[in-house]
């Protein structure tokens, strides 16, 4: 049986992708950008059975939003609050995902109660990705704690480069992706252009 560490252990890999889908992403654009980047887990509805295949299909992780799923890994929580229920229900052999805001304390809790992963969500006042205030939480994080973490990033090369930089194990890219480009399989295969191939540089700060 797999466990997270199959699918989400950093040192196997260079940084790497989690992508974000909900109801309206299809199946044909979520599996081209599959082929396009080095994608670890898909986050989805647990009932959108044509992502689950096509996310399996490419050897990847299927992570049910908010709540279990059959043929699920796991799941990917929007919110920190039920990480520890959670952890309880589905034991060691799943994966469990928090999304956090950028605040210290409640990303060290989600991880104290047994996330594999935070995911640092942070926005501006249009509702996009604020960068600054992702790149200094994860720079923050990843000087403190072996726990991966990942941030929920503008889709562009540079943003990617600059979270990994500063020490994201994973960088994340939601619904926008699939809504705001005709080709979310290009801009995927342009981010993976800019991400470095091994954990050298940042990792060996922890």
């Amino acid at each position: 049986m797999s466990t997270p560490e199959d699918w989400i252990d950093p040192d196997e890999a260079g940084v790497r992708i989690i992508l974000i889908a909900d109801a309206a992403t299809a199946a044909s654009a979520l599996a081209a950008g599959l082929a396009a980047a080095p994608v670890t887990a898909v986050a989805a509805p647990g009932d959108r059975a044509d992502l689950r295949e096509a996310t399996h299909a490419a050897g990847v992780a299927f992570l049910a939003l908010d709540l279990p799923a059959d043929g699920a890994d796991g799941v990917h929580l929007r919110s920190a609050d039920n990480v520890g229920p959670m952890r309880d229900r589905l034991g060691t052999t799943a994966i469990v995902g928090a999304e956090v805001p950028p605040v210290r304390h409640e990303a060290m809790v989600a991880g104290e109660a047994g996330a594999d992963y935070v995911l640092f969500r942070a926005t501006d006042r249009s509702g996009s990705p604020d960068l600054e205030r992702l790149v200094g939480m994860v720079a923050w994080w990843s000087e403190l704690f072996v726990l991966p973490c990942a941030a929920l990033a503008p889709a562009t090369p540079e943003a990617a480069r600059a979270l990994a930089d500063a020490g994201a194990d994973f960088i994340a890219f939601g619904p926008d992706l699939w809504a705001g480009s005709d080709d979310p399989a290009a801009v995927l295969a342009a981010v993976a252009e800019a991400l470095p191939t091994d954990r050298a540089g940042p990792r060996e700060r922890r």
